[in-house]
């Protein structure tokens, strides 16, 4: 189940930093939707990062 969740974490985020960055190529204006969702996903993976950080240096403190 959790394969399945980071799998589609990826591909979501993979298609939304591609349409973002795709429409900053072409000098068109992003979606303020397609912002929003950026802005998410990156605090999403910031957040997860944090807590796996603080999870493993309890578990693994010398």
């Amino acid at each position: 189940m959790i394969e399945f969740a980071a799998l589609t974490y990826g591909m979501v985020l993979s298609f939304v930093f591609a349409s973002l960055h795709g429409n900053a190529k072409r000098q068109q204006k992003n979606p303020p939707i397609m912002i929003l969702v950026g802005y998410f996903l990156v605090g999403v993976t910031a957040l997860l990062s944090a807590v796996l950080f603080g999870l493993a240096f309890q578990l693994f403190r010398l």
